[in-house]
């Protein structure tokens, strides 16, 4: 069971400085979730312990971004397996379709953003404070955390079905 939480705020609705943020956070509350739930399972997962973000060199970076987003993409293809079983064809079908275009999206996106931030890139002038080689581990980071949201989307639709989740990353 997935447990979605809103705090009445409208589209409109404006915060103006930190003591509003401070009240919205207030009004929210907070909501601990028993041992063994998807919250728990998903904030406790083994590949967020072994691949914190740190402040390491350039190189250290972006092979740690690479293998976190290996990892991330090996609990994608193991959840898809798993909702093989659970769901009718159309809907795997559908399911699949959708990740096919999650793997172009992602393709596409990394793509660009190598594209923008690699050393002699076209969209860089001379002035920019940014880019080349330092912006690089960023740029793996965040395909990283992409895979990461996505996994953990797919393992919310297999937790709906079978009320628990194994890491195939141990």
């Amino acid at each position: 069971m997935l447990l979605l939480i809103t705090m009445g705020c409208g589209h409109n609705m404006r915060i103006e400085n930190t003591v509003e943020i401070q009240k919205v956070e207030d009004h929210a509350g907070t909501i601990v979730l028993p041992e063994g739930q998807f919250y728990e399972m998903i904030r406790s997962n083994p590949i967020d312990q072994d691949y914190k973000w740190e402040d390491t060199g350039v190189e250290d970076r972006i092979v740690k971004a690479g293998k976190c987003y290996q990892a991330w993409c090996a609990e994608i293809e193991n959840s898809l397996n798993h909702l093989q079983v659970y769901l009718d064809s159309e809907d795997y079908e559908q399911l699949y379709s959708s990740y096919v275009g999650w793997q172009q999206y992602m393709d596409g996106m990394f793509y660009v953003e190598q594209s923008i931030y690699y050393v002699g890139s076209k969209y860089m002038t001379s002035s920019d404070l940014a880019g080349g080689s330092i912006t690089y581990p960023v740029v793996m980071e965040v395909k990283a955390r992409r895979a990461r949201e996505y996994a953990i989307q797919l393992m919310a639709l297999e937790y709906t079905f079978s009320q628990d989740i194994q890491f195939v990353y141990k």
